[in-house]
């Protein structure tokens, strides 16, 4: 995207230097979102794996939560998907080749987070079933 704005509007255009440094902080600055999020789903895994924390997680407001987080990961992740750029044999820059890194590692980082949320709400939903099983044969 950046390379095609850049060549339509010559390599030396203020709006396209500007352009791109724009869209290079939203994306450090919605990484550092991405990365604070898998943390913080990680935490939510375990609090929901050894604590009664997952009663919250599997309630129809955490539940509703996670899918909000779902969508946005997808979301983010169609983008990243659609935003890597092709892979040639020999680049005419080393900034190409850091350019595809950079991308495919975007693109990895927003499917782990949609798995760790899936993760989330999978977890809490079977500590939910075994908690209501174990007290349906309690009282058995």
């Amino acid at each position: 995207l950046f390379r095609s704005l850049s060549s339509a509007a010559g390599d030396n255009s203020g709006l396209c230097v500007l352009f791109h440094c724009i869209m290079s902080l939203l994306s450090q600055v919605f990484n550092k979102i991405d990365y604070a999020a898998m943390g913080f789903l990680v935490l939510g895994i375990c609090m929901s794996a050894w604590t009664p924390f997952y009663q919250k997680a599997n309630s129809a407001a955490g539940r509703i939560i996670l899918a909000c987080v779902l969508g946005y990961f997808y979301l983010r992740w169609q983008i990243d998907v659609l935003q890597i750029p092709m892979k040639v044999d020999n680049y005419a820059k080393c900034w190409d080749r850091v350019d595809f890194y950079r991308a495919t590692r975007d693109a990895y980082l927003e499917f782990s987070c949609i798995v760790l949320t899936l993760f989330n709400m999978a977890v809490a939903k079977y500590r939910s079933d075994i908690e209501a099983l174990t007290e349906k044969l309690k009282t058995q």
